[in-house]
């Protein structure tokens, strides 16, 4: 019997490894948080089962138990039931060797060097209404807070709105909507150039007008591109409101456009970018969609698709990103569940108030004692 526990927990090893690689120097409430990726349909259900044992319920006797900290709603239901496609898998393993073997001239220092820089740059004015939350006075200043709390160990800067039109991208108008579209691809190479930003640091621009990825596709909310370090996001597919436009035949005749009101602040619309932003951001380290989990980086083809996805990355992103970032998980855990919190009692949110609860039992179970907050 002992040896066939072994060779269970040999094998329980090496698929751990493959999907979120070397455990061994955490502590271990967050081992096993990590440990849990094994329960993605990975495996067929009775191998989940099999190792079973292995799952513990952290709790003041640090008891082993047949039940995993899964069935207390740490993570969402797995996003295919069953089985997780081939096509599409990125593993830890497989992201770190991409990463590492990227081609460019600072292949060798990505993983490894800190801090990581990231410039959030606005891309274009507009008119927002007054935003009221204890230590936040814009909504410019909310997104760069954000963005802190969901990636600690990266240092974000908000940048100087940028006139767009310096660039003058490639731009069309949308068949259906009659919206102006931008083409993502035209900015997002060219913004280190024209900002004078240093390529080794990274870029994320926030545009309100919305975007395509090229000429036989519909729109997007966002593109990165990992080797030029640069994401571009965009409100304009969520954009509640109708402009004035000048041209609705492709032709532009001037790059201004009039909004009819103002756009007012709500927890709806914060959690749309607070969805697209970190989503975009994670690409832009390396990361690709996942399809193990229902997570922050599962795939969307629509907006109302994105929406209805979670503010939380399942144990094989969130390993990739603590990876590249170096970052404590109780620490992020609690930035993350204290700015949630703030948030929705200024702009209450049924999804917020979700994740506020989830953030909550996260950190739970990584207490050193399983105890209460």
């Amino acid at each position: 019997m002992a040896g066939c526990l072994g060779n269970r927990e040999r094998v329980f090893q090496q698929k751990v490894n493959r999907l979120v690689g070397d455990l061994s120097k955490l502590e271990r409430n967050q081992r096993t948080l990590f440990e849990l990726s094994i329960t993605c349909d990975v495996m067929p259900s009775r191998m989940v089962q099999r190792f079973s044992y292995l799952r513990r319920d952290v709790s003041t006797t640090g008891t082993t138990s047949t039940e995993s900290p899964s069935d207390g709603k740490l993570l969402f239901k797995p996003a295919s039931d069953p089985p997780v496609p081939m096509k599409g898998r990125q593993t830890y393993r497989m992201w770190k060797a991409m990463v590492q073997l990227d081609a460019s001239p600072f292949t060798k220092s990505r993983l490894t060097t800190n801090p990581k820089i990231l410039h959030f740059v606005p891309l274009e004015e507009f008119d927002v209404g007054n935003f009221c939350m204890e230590g936040v006075d814009s909504l410019a200043h909310f997104l760069v807070t954000f963005l802190e709390a969901f990636f600690p160990g990266l240092e974000v800067t908000l940048e100087q709105c940028f006139d767009i039109s310096k660039i003058n991208p490639v731009s069309r108008f949308h068949k259906v909507t009659k919206k102006k579209q931008l083409l993502v691809t035209d900015i997002y190479t060219r913004l280190h150039q024209e900002m004078r930003i240093d390529r080794k640091e990274y870029i994320l621009g926030l545009t309100w007008t919305d975007l395509y990825p090229s000429e036989d596709l519909n729109f997007a909310l966002g593109e990165a591109l990992y080797s030029h370090r640069c994401a571009i996001f965009s409100f304009g597919r969520f954009e509640p409101r109708t402009f004035k436009q000048d041209s609705i035949d492709g032709r532009r005749k001037n790059d201004d456009r009039t909004a009819v009101d103002r756009l007012e602040i709500t927890g709806n619309l914060l959690w749309k970018l607070m969805r697209v932003s970190s989503h975009e951001l994670c690409h832009l380290f390396g990361l690709s969609h996942c399809v193990f989990f229902s997570c922050a980086m599962n795939e969307s083809k629509s907006a109302e698709e994105a929406l209805t996805q979670p503010l939380s990355l399942c144990p094989i992103c969130l390993r990739k990103v603590q990876k590249f970032l170096n970052f404590d998980l109780r620490s992020r855990y609690r930035a993350l569940l204290d700015l949630c919190r703030r948030v929705e009692r200024s702009y209450p949110h049924e999804r917020l108030a979700e994740m506020v609860r989830w953030y909550a039992g996260v950190l739970d179970f990584l207490s050193e004692d399983g105890g209460k907050l």
